[in-house]
């Protein structure tokens, strides 16, 4: 869904040099961020030519599909590092499905600087949408050319400025030459958010989450489980080489037309960037989130999670490591916009030897509440987490034998058998209402 009502001004600004310079910026109120007009857009009209022609500097993005309509260049420049500048190498993403944006990058090829998308609004309002999203704070110029019509839109960021993100919805008019065949409104409006951007840097920043409420528990019951494997709703990211260590799956829920299901991996591996990828909720071609986990443990003994999503649905943002048990869930709530989220704290590099994690019942207020915990290879607990929202008391927490899920007994009206997944989603009721069920166990395949 789009932005919303719900508008934020959000900076934070770190960089390193020389693998990255990087900056995290979130700007959704030119006027508070002190864009000027150069920065949200300047037009002027060139000589219509024939489609894009694709390069290793020039991105093409299609309107129709095909027709490479729009061409998209970027030159930066910085005073860093001694003096710096060249044109962004252009990564298209048409082989992954998504034909009407592309990635940039500046300063290494697996660690895209720059996201940008053109959308086709002509049925809303007759225009053509530009949004793009650059983690720098370097000078930039970003050119996007109408080829069809010779319009021109530029953006510019100044050097030494953290680069706000653009959503420009008024960039092209649509020409009486322009195809009848536009996006249905409403996958139209879930793009007005999209693409505000993460980065990384090596100089420790402050913990971002903005908006996003952060927690971390277990998601398996026994460390040293299975590398991560990929499927239409499962992301994987490595840290070394095709070793598949992180898992990151989405699930999102929105009053906005009563939406709720799994977000869609994109993995960019193809594309040789394996320590990040996207996700897609309402259409294929519209990556709503860029996600990517970082080594740091050299650093400070963490992994890091950044990501952004630009959506303002209810969000639940699993990342887990699969070498350790331990998981970090993210969660936005619902007609919120999401902000960026840079996690410098989000997984700590441990031992795969650590003894695994334990679900166990707690008291709160007198009510018998269900927690899970860290246990290393010691017996001593740390970072207990209470996994539901339960009103009644919660007893007998079983683990399902794959780590992924616990049954347990809910008290209230009756006893009943509940099933939540490990990150505290996908709650739902096994047994029959009215019932007495009670101390759930699971059957050695993990079938019921």
């Amino acid at each position: 869904m789009g932005q919303g009502d719900n508008l934020r001004s959000k900076t934070a600004v770190r960089w390193r040099w020389p693998s990255k310079i990087s900056v995290l910026a979130l700007c959704l109120i030119p006027a508070v961020c002190g864009l000027t007009d150069r920065a949200l857009g300047a037009s002027f009209i060139s000589t219509p030519s024939g489609p894009c022609d694709a390069g290793a500097t020039t991105l093409c993005i299609d309107d129709q599909p095909g027709d490479r309509r729009f061409e998209v260049r970027v030159q930066y420049d910085t005073t860093q590092g001694g003096g710096l500048s060249g044109d962004g190498h252009a990564i298209p993403l048409a082989s992954l499905g998504v034909r009407h944006g592309g990635l940039f990058w500046f300063f290494s090829s697996d660690n895209p600087e720059m996201l940008i998308k053109v959308v086709n609004a002509c049925g809303l309002d007759q225009k053509f949408w530009v949004f793009s999203s650059a983690g720098t704070n370097v000078g930039l110029t970003t050119t996007v050319r109408d080829t069809r019509t010779g319009a021109v839109r530029t953006y510019a960021n100044e050097d030494l400025t953290a680069a706000a993100p653009v959503q420009d919805t008024s960039a092209f008019g649509c020409s009486s030459t322009s195809s009848s065949s536009s996006p249905p409104v409403a996958q139209v409006l879930d793009s007005r958010a999209d693409f505000v951007r993460w980065s990384a840097a090596t100089m420790r920043p402050e913990p971002s989450l903005g908006s996003i409420t952060a927690k971390t528990i277990p998601f398996v019951a026994p460390a040293g489980a299975a590398a991560c494997v990929s499927d239409a709703t499962t992301l994987c990211i490595s840290d070394q080489p095709d070793d598949r260590r992180f898992q990151v799956r989405v699930h999102y829920k929105t009053a906005q037309g009563g939406l709720s299901g799994e977000g869609h991996a994109i993995p960019l591996g193809s594309l040789e960037v394996t320590q990040g990828g996207l996700f897609w909720f309402f259409s294929p071609d519209n990556p709503e989130m860029l996600i990517k986990v970082i080594d740091a443990c050299e650093l400070d003994q963490e992994f890091w999670v950044f990501f952004s999503a630009g959506t303002n649905v209810g969000l639940a943002v699993t990342v887990s490591d699969t070498q350790t048990g331990r998981s970090v869930v993210y969660q936005n709530p619902d007609l919120t916009a999401a902000a960026p989220v840079l996690d410098t704290a989000a997984l700590s590099c441990g031992s795969v030897a650590a003894a695994g994690r334990m679900a166990f019942v707690g008291q709160q207020d007198s009510i018998n509440q269900i927690y899970l915990m860290d246990v290393d290879a010691t017996g001593a607990g740390a970072n207990p987490t209470r996994l539901t929202s339960d009103a009644g008391p919660e007893n007998y927490p079983s683990w399902s034998p794959d780590g992924r899920q616990i049954a347990y007994q809910r008290d209230l009206d009756g006893s009943a058998i509940y099933v939540v997944n490990a990150d505290g989603t996908g709650q739902r009721r096994l047994s029959p209402t009215p019932g007495f069920d009670v101390t759930p166990s699971w059957s050695p395949d993990g079938t019921q």
